[in-house]
């Protein structure tokens, strides 16, 4: 009688979990980032900071989030690993004309009274404007199509300069390069998305003349 032949059934191939977060370290975590940054994480999201920060221990080799702390905290200034966290920790939520309200007050409210208390004999008043937490650069481009559209119109004499500011290096830098996805134009009015916009391929393009309106820095 011939044995029957051996079978061997392999084990299972389990994924490995990344390392852990406790509760100790997320907080001396949350504390750190809100001192370098000003963002605050509730209790809730720590599973947030987990995922994102787990992903640069899984980059730099490191078994822990409390080894990751320390290399935090003992080279600030003296490598490249500060300015991933802080892309890893923001939150970039935005698109073109997003808080529509903010911008029918700027229009309507802010920029007559400015003009009423600050222009010049000659009628010329000159703005600078801080987008402060610019993230990739919608709010800042919309300010300048508003004031092509609506503002330089009524007021010749006005000329403005809009200066972008963000903790993300990334998003920055998109917001310097001024190509965006379909998500960022989904509460764009029609009429400003042809005038404005090149479209080839669902990449949305500002153009040249909103652009040269805004300038953008790396700045927490």
């Amino acid at each position: 009688m011939q044995p029957l032949p051996q079978i061997i059934i392999p084990a299972p191939i389990v994924a490995t979990a990344g390392p852990k977060m406790s509760e100790s370290i997320f907080k001396l975590l949350r504390e750190f980032i809100y001192q370098k940054t000003g963002i605050y994480f509730q209790d809730n999201k720590k599973y947030l900071l987990e995922g994102r920060l787990g992903k640069r221990l899984q980059v730099l080799g490191i078994s822990d989030f409390e080894k990751y702390f320390d290399f935090l905290r003992f080279n600030i200034g003296r490598n490249e690993e500060m300015r991933y966290f802080y892309d890893a920790v923001t939150i970039n939520e935005t698109f073109f004309f997003r808080n529509e309200p903010q911008f029918e007050a700027f229009e309507q409210t802010l920029i007559p009274e400015i003009i009423k208390r600050k222009a010049s004999s000659n009628g010329r008043t000159k703005l600078r404007i801080w987008s402060a937490a610019s993230s990739s650069g919608e709010e800042a481009h919309t300010l300048g199509m508003i004031y092509l559209e609506k503002l330089k119109p009524k007021y010749p004499g006005l000329e403005i300069e809009i200066i972008g500011t963000d903790i993300n290096s990334s998003v920055v830098e998109t917001a310097r390069q001024g190509i965006y996805r379909e998500y960022s134009v989904r509460s764009m009015p029609r009429g400003y998305l042809e005038k404005y916009f090149k479209v080839d391929n669902l990449r949305f393009t500002v153009q040249e003349q909103v652009q040269r309106l805004a300038r953008f820095e790396n700045m927490n």
